[in-house]
This record gives structure tokens, sequence and C-alpha cells, in this order.
């Protein structure tokens, strides 16, 4: 197969040789070359085999002359395999050189991908570690500005209230006891203010008046049945009050809130005896 090869290939190029040496007999010689006139003043250089004469007229000498160097070389034969030229495609090796070839270009190709898998695993690590870092500078950031902002709250903050400063403002949060023309403190006897006279309040009025005037020593403050019903009663008269309130004034409407909220405190306590009463008012 190789002999083959090297015949067809030298005589590829010795045909090549011919037809170029042709082309230039044809052609008018370039400046004053040494050689054999021929008709017409044309010159020729020729490169001849064996033991033929040189510069000999191109039909005494050899059929297959040299390349004139003044004139660009034909392509040679490509001999490697590798396609192009005058090969025929296809390696030029053996079957078992080919074989090697194959296999050593598997082995480079796994450890190209061995080494490409490591260098992506060494940045994906590398890029894990910097968002732990981020995130734990990010946490450590937010319990900063948390201690930061206690200890300005700590420096700027008013000095705390004492007990006794805050009793006595819960104390003013409290409404107001009814005073004694607006409430008898002993018999119960509710004098209404006359923004809660009006008709669409009787029930009400009546159900808080029978139960202010039966309270007893025993059947009153927080958790008795006495202060759940009034209670009640309270609740559905505000509800009332509300519907109502565009028909009031603000301060009509106002003045029977603060009456109301008074009579819902007063229910914690007791009923006051008549003696004290009268002792109160001497």
């Amino acid at each position: 197969m190789n002999t083959r090869w090297l015949t067809l290939s030298l005589v590829g190029g010795l045909m090549t040789c011919a037809a170029t040496a042709h082309a230039q007999a044809t052609s008018p010689a370039v400046g004053g070359d040494a050689g054999a006139a021929g008709s017409g003043g044309t010159h020729y250089h020729y490169h001849f085999y064996g033991n033929q004469q040189p510069n000999a007229p191109y039909s005494q000498t050899s059929q297959y002359p040299v390349q004139d160097p003044r004139y660009p070389p034909a392509p040679a034969p490509n001999m490697s395999g590798s396609g192009g030229g005058w090969g025929w495609g296809g390696g030029g090796g053996t079957a078992a050189g080919n074989y090697l070839q194959g296999q050593a270009s598997t082995i480079q190709a796994a450890g190209q991908y061995n080494l490409y898998t490591a260098e992506a695993m060494r940045q994906a690590q590398a890029a894990r570690e910097a968002y732990q870092q981020n995130e734990m500078q990010r946490i450590n950031d937010f319990y900063a500005a948390r201690q930061i902002n206690a200890e300005y709250r700590a420096a700027t903050a008013p000095p705390p209230l004492s007990r006794a400063e805050i009793d006595r403002i819960n104390a003013e949060r409290l409404p107001k006891r009814l005073r004694p023309d607006q409430f008898n403190h002993s018999t119960g006897e509710i004098h209404w203010p006359d923004v809660l006279k009006r008709s669409e309040f009787d029930g009400d009025r009546e159900t808080l008046n029978q139960l202010f005037a039966s309270r007893s020593h025993d059947d009153s403050g927080v958790g008795s049945e006495n202060y759940h019903g009034i209670q009640i009663a309270i609740s559905a008269l505000m509800a009332r009050l509300h519907d109502d309130v565009k028909t009031l004034t603000p301060a009509g409407y106002l003045a029977a809130v603060v009456f109301i909220d008074s009579l819902s405190f007063e229910s914690r306590f007791a009923p006051v005896p008549t003696t004290q009463v009268a002792a109160q008012s001497q």
C-alpha cells in the first residue's frame, strides 16, 4: 500500500513539472538568461536528467524539465494523508497507530474534563465562602445597629416614674365620681342631665334608676349581680347615645358621655349609710 502511494505521488510531481516547462517554452524569456536561442529569439532554461545535454531545444531534450526558479513552484504532493494537495485524506499511519492516537485523545479529553470540573468546584466553593462571609457581616451589622440604638435610647430616655407618680396618673385617668347634686350616694337617686332626659332614653333611665335604688351593702360593687346589671344597662344607653349623635350638639354629646362614664364608675362602690351622708353634709 505504501509503495503504491509513493509511486502515484512521484508520477504526479513529474507531470506537474512537464506542464510547467511547456508553459515556459511558449512564453518569452525575461531578461538575459543563459541558454540556446530558439526560433523567434525565445530563450529556454532547462535542466535535464541522466546524460542529456543542457540548454538544448525542447524537442531534443527530456520531456520532464525542472521548474524554472523565476516562477512559483507547483504545489508539492501531500504525503501526510491529512487532506488537501495530492493526498487522498485519511491517516497515513498504521491501524495500530491510529488506534493509539484515538485513545490518547480520549484520555486527554477526560483529563481536561476533570481539570475544568475541579476548577468549577473551586470557584463554586469560593463563591459560597464569600456568601457566608457577607451573611455573617450582615448579621453583625444588624445587631451592632440595635446595640447602638439601645445605647442611644438609654442615654436620652427620661428618668423612670416613681410608684407614687404612676398611681397619681392612673387616678387621673379614672372617671370622676358623681357630685351630690348629680347622684345621691345613700339612696342611689340619679339626677340626670338635660341631654339624657329626652324621650328616646326613657327606658334606659328607668332601668338604671331601679338598679341603683336596689343596691345594698351585700349586692354592690365589682363582681356583684347588681354591678353586672348596671354595666349592661350602661352599654345599652351608650349605644343609643351614639345612634343619636347627629341630633345632639357637640357640647351636649360630650356632657352625656362624661356623665354616663361617671355613673358606670359609681357602680363600683357600695351605698353610703344615711347617717354618714348627713354627717358629711354638715
